[in-house]
This record gives structure tokens, C-alpha cells and sequence, in this order.
């Protein structure tokens, strides 16, 4: 019995070992520029920031960074080759996204954010337009869009969406496992919280997709109170 707990322990060791080194940061060519169409004209600072799903030396973010950009033209490519990139990975929680960023847009000179934005972000393997593997144009109606960085750029660029893309899919997955009809179980068994989630369009779909799930909420958006007023497990009938 003690030999085998002790095989035990050197199998679970090893299998611990070899996780924890498969989620190691690599590098990866990666280069962005962007455009704001919508304001159309005016000078803005753009603030990067980003999530990974493991951390690197205990840190779970991207660099943050400032741009200074013009609306309506494009600013000049960006290198962030050097960042600590990773690849989706399997974890204990399911199958983990890529590594995502975040853009926020403010005036350069009063530093207040600005809405409704539109903005056409594009990857790239170098600083040239030939090499732009992923071209998108994301609307929000606050200061802020997301995205997924997936690397190798032109290995995985179809698997790069926008937040927005992401909640609409995710919502219309939430509709098509319940056929379209809302789950309102007697006992909420599920309990559940939005974090980070700071796009107002984002936010709600997020909550939308709960609620057809019938997973509750207990925090993580300012928009969940106007929902969850009319949201409320059936009362259980009595004997």
C-alpha cells in the first residue's frame, strides 16, 4: 500500500509539473494599429490592457500602454511582439480563451472618455499592410472594445473575435440549448458573477445569457438590479 501511494505521488507530481510548464508565456509576432472612425475627427489617447488565463511570474495582465492617435487616420504599427502571449489551454474551469486586450479611447487633452465608438483594429506578423492576418471593426457604445488575441496570428486568425461577436454567440448558444425559452427552476443551483465586464452592451448581453440559463447573479455590473427586479425563482408549491 505505501509503494503505491508513493507511485501515486510521484505520477501526480509529475502530471502537476508538466501543467504548470505548459502554461509558459512564448513569444509571438504581433503588431497592431488602428484607425477610429467614429468620432471622425479630434486627437485621442488609446490605453491597452489585457487579461492571460495564466499567470506569468503571479501576473495575470498584458502591459498597459498609451497611443496617441488621430480619428480618421491610421496611427503608426505597434510592436508587441515581447508581451507574454499564450495559447488557449485545457484548465480544471474548461477550455480557456486566448489571451484577450482591451482598447479605451479618451480625449488626449481633457482625458474624459468618449461615446458611441467605432474603431478598425488590425494584426499583424510585421509592420506592413501585407502581413495583416486580422482586420476588424469593432462598435461600442461606451469608450471601450475587446477582443482575442490568438497566436500564431495567421495559424489561428479565424479564432479571434470581438467581445461583441463573443456575447452574440454565446447568447444564441444560451437560446438554442433551451429553445429559446428562458429555465426559471424552482431552486437557483447555480450562482454565478460578472468580472471585468466594464461595456455597457457587453454587460447586458452577458446577464441575458444567464437568465436563459437561469443562473443567477450576485454581482459584477450596475445593470443587474433594473434585471434582476424582474427575475425571481418560482415559490415552491407546498404539500
Amino acid at each position: 500500500m505505501k509503494y503505491c501511494n508513493s507511485q501515486f505521488l510521484k505520477v501526480f507530481l509529475a502530471c502537476v509539473i508538466i501543467a504548470c510548464s505548459s502554461v509558459k508565456a512564448y513569444s509571438a509576432a504581433v503588431f497592431i494599429r488602428c484607425n477610429i472612425l467614429t468620432p471622425a475627427s479630434g486627437s485621442y489617447k488609446i490605453t491597452t490592457y489585457g487579461h492571460v488565463h495564466s499567470p506569468v511570474n503571479n501576473n495575470w495582465y498584458l502591459p498597459q500602454t498609451n497611443w496617441t492617435v488621430t480619428a480618421g487616420t491610421w496611427m503608426d504599427w505597434k510592436d508587441l511582439s515581447g508581451w507574454p502571449w499564450q495559447a488557449k489551454n485545457n484548465l480544471s474551469g474548461g477550455l480557456a480563451e486566448w489571451p484577450s486586450m482591451r482598447l479605451t479611447v479618451t480625449d488626449s487633452s481633457t482625458g474624459k472618455g468618449l461615446g458611441p465608438l467605432v474603431i478598425r483594429v488590425q494584426l499583424a506578423n510585421s509592420a506592413t499592410d501585407t502581413a495583416v492576418k486580422i482586420d476588424f471593426t469593432e462598435t461600442s457604445v461606451s469608450n471601450q472594445i475587446y477582443y482575442l488575441v490568438p497566436t500564431p496570428l495567421a495559424t489561428y486568425a479565424n479564432e479571434c473575435e470581438t467581445g461583441t461577436q463573443m456575447a452574440n454567440r454565446q447568447l444564441a448558444w444560451a437560446r438554442e440549448a433551451t429553445f429559446t425559452n428562458a429555465l426559471m427552476p424552482s431552486k437557483f443551483r447555480l450562482i454565478s458573477t460578472l468580472y471585468g465586464v466594464y461595456e455597457p452592451y457587453l454587460a447586458n448581453s452577458a446577464l441575458q445569457t444567464l437568465k436563459q440559463l437561469g443562473i443567477r447573479i450576485t454581482g459584477g455590473t450596475s445593470t443587474m438590479q433594473s434585471i434582476m427586479s424582474t427575475w425571481r425563482p418560482r415559490p415552491r408549491a407546498r404539500a
